[in-house]
């Protein structure tokens, strides 16, 4: 991938952590989906709060910054700690866990509003089972995902 772009948005991510007055190193590499933006160090915690909310904005932020030079294909993904590979495990594991219970019982399940990538994490994960079937219902933060018995 560009090398310019790829340190133009190690630089633009360090900005904005300057100014929000966090000490941070930002590494970049390449994932599946893209760039990999990777902070680490004291006040990386900060970006954590809030089940990552402060780090799902960094990348909507970094992302709107980028959107004219990124190929149509490929993002900016943000990760700090090891949170995204974390976040994935557990929503895979609450995924199962609903999914059982739904499977048991032929009861729906709500599950709590969270953003698109981790709803998808959630379809993803259910898209085989053939016991139950998935929906997302809301609008905007709002949104959830319904885990339903596939009758």
């Amino acid at each position: 991938m560009n090398t310019d772009l790829r340190e133009q948005i190690r630089e633009t991510a360090a900005q904005i952590c300057s100014c929000m007055k966090f000490t941070v190193a930002v590494e970049i590499g390449e994932d599946e989906e893209g760039f990999l933006v990777v902070f680490s160090g004291k006040d990386s915690e900060f970006l954590l709060q809030k089940n990552g909310d402060v780090l799902n904005s960094l990348e909507y932020v970094l992302n709107r910054i980028f959107s004219d030079r990124l190929k149509k294909d490929l993002k900016i993904t943000t990760d700090a700690n090891d949170f995204r590979r974390i976040r994935r495990e557990e929503l895979c594991l609450i995924a199962e866990k609903a999914s059982e219970k739904v499977g048991n019982y032929g009861t729906t399940i709500n599950l709590q509003a969270m953003p698109p990538h981790e709803r998808r994490i959630i379809h993803m994960a259910l898209k085989d089972n053939p016991k139950v079937k998935t929906v997302s219902e809301g609008m905007g933060e709002d949104r959830k995902v319904i885990i339903m018995p596939s009758r």
